[in-house]
């Protein structure tokens, strides 16, 4: 438990912009547009992304369409049937370390309920993957060899992370100094079409 501990100790505080950008980029799933119903051409309606308010025509409930304002795909919800909604994503974060890099793995959790211009995010980091040199040590939150007790463990894989975005910001201060330095991760995500990936197995492939 000790030689955990110590390791935990090199985690530091997430970035202040950490769960915003989880809500604006990392759940690139949960984009809605909840609109009041009527008979009018124009109904008022209101877009989680950018959050403004907007007239939309034509679109019917749980619809997939495109805000008229910032142009972001989005589902179209009517106020009102549209109680609960909850969806799940995961999200990884790089922080550099003492001996080379951590990436930390979350699973995130946004409610819409009836207030949906305030939708509440929850965070739960489940992994961590220590980079140091060319070996990586992965750590788990969960029940501790069977003693009830909940907190990071040394034996790893009980999680199943798959294809993420990444938050781009820490990630080239993170593996500056290391083997990865140059494994373009960062201009990787920000080129592709497809932002999301496993950052393990990139960077597995990157070696």
């Amino acid at each position: 438990i000790e030689s955990i501990d110590q390791k935990m100790r090199e985690i530091r505080p997430l970035p202040k912009d950490f769960k915003q950008w989880v809500h604006k980029e990392g759940m690139t799933e949960s984009r809605y547009i909840f609109y009041r119903y009527s008979r009018r051409k124009y109904m008022d309606g209101y877009c989680t992304q950018c959050e403004q308010d907007v007239k939309v025509q034509g679109v019917r409930h749980r619809s997939d369409g495109v805000c008229p304002h910032c142009g972001t795909k989005v589902t179209f919800l009517v106020e009102g049937k549209a109680k609960h909604i909850v969806d799940w994503d995961q999200v990884a974060y790089f922080q550099k370390t003492k001996g080379g890099f951590a990436v930390r793995y979350f699973n995130v959790c946004k409610r819409y309920n009836k207030d949906y211009r305030n939708p509440e995010l929850h965070l739960f980091e489940l992994q961590r993957d220590f980079y140091e040199g060319d070996k990586v040590q992965f750590y788990e939150w969960r029940e501790f060899k069977q003693t009830g007790k909940v907190r990071w463990c040394d034996d790893p894989l009980k999680y199943q992370f798959e294809r993420l975005m990444i938050y781009p910001k820490t990630l080239s201060k993170a593996t500056k100094g290391t083997q990865y330095q140059y494994c373009a991760l960062k201009e990787y995500l920000h080129g592709s079409t497809r932002k999301r990936i496993m950052p393990f197995y990139y960077l597995k492939e990157y070696l």
